[in-house]
């Protein structure tokens, strides 16, 4: 496997000249791709996770197609990872569970009435917009 170069970006400033880091096999840097930051999981980090799986499995001389499936096997798996870990935390987690249900259901409820509000007053969402 050859060398990897990836370019490290600062998500809280522009970097006029970013790092490079150069990943080799058998070298000291772990990446932990499946980590998402303390943000919430998003097709955007998988895309980028299954991106960099694709690297570290050697895409090189795969036909589009090819590639395509390999990384929709990839996201497929991941996603499966991310359910199975969040199933199992939700088992072991019960009032934390039930907690977030609560949360979640509230904040549905909150947007539809929101939503239905400016609908039902004429104002749509270009109002908010423009103001």
């Amino acid at each position: 496997m050859e060398e990897i170069e990836l370019a490290v970006l600062s998500r809280s400033r522009k970097i006029e000249h970013p790092r490079v880091n150069v990943i080799r096999p058998n070298g000291n840097v772990t990446i932990n791709y499946l980590d998402t930051g303390e943000a919430p999981l998003s097709p955007t980090h998988l895309a980028f996770s299954a991106g960099l799986c694709m690297l570290f499995c050697g895409n090189e001389g795969l036909d589009g197609e090819r590639k395509a499936i390999r990384h929709a096997m990839i996201v497929e798996n991941m996603q499966q990872l991310y359910t199975d870990v969040f199933n199992d935390w939700i088992v072991e987690n019960e009032e934390a569970a039930e907690e977030l249900r609560w949360r979640a259901a509230a904040i549905d409820r909150y947007l539809k009435l929101s939503i239905a509000t400016l609908n039902a007053t004429g104002s749509g969402f270009r109002q908010i917009i423009c103001d």
